[in-house]
């Protein structure tokens, strides 16, 4: 696996783990956001996609689709962790605004599943794609 997206997946366990404690709505909402970023950064990387400097969750998942890795379904649409990438890290959370932290936490946690998956495989696929570069090795005739 590259080495980067190595770092992205440890990273993006570390804004999960922070879904475990009761903190406020916003700081939660943020780390699931900062969670499934860097999810899909790795899963970009692997793909051998150079991504763009964005938060945008939905940029990112239409970018992955053109590298042929569609996302499955998930507890929350990415594209309604958006607001907590910037506008509410700085600004008060609408009033009424429910947030389901069983949502966020199932939400990365479907994602997280579906990349290592990813992951896998895509690094299945280059090891196979090397050996078959590389051809058939000489018998070193022990």
């Amino acid at each position: 696996m590259e080495p980067h997206a190595e770092t992205l997946l440890r990273k993006s366990a570390d804004d999960r783990a922070v879904l475990d404690h009761p903190l406020a709505p916003a700081i939660l909402g943020f780390h699931a956001q900062q969670a499934c970023e860097k999810l899909l950064k790795a899963l970009l990387t692997e793909a051998g996609c150079e991504y763009p400097r964005t938060h945008n969750l939905a940029v990112l998942k239409q970018l992955a689709e053109r590298y042929d890795q569609v996302l499955p379904a998930l507890a929350l649409p990415l594209y309604r962790l958006n607001d907590y990438a910037v506008p509410y890290r700085y600004d008060e959370l609408p009033a009424g605004l429910e947030v389901d932290v069983a949502a966020l936490r199932q939400t990365v946690d479907e994602l997280r599943a579906h990349v290592e998956g990813r992951l896998r495989a895509l690094t299945a696929s280059a090891a196979d794609r090397a050996a078959q570069e590389a051809g058939p090795q000489p018998d070193s005739g022990d």
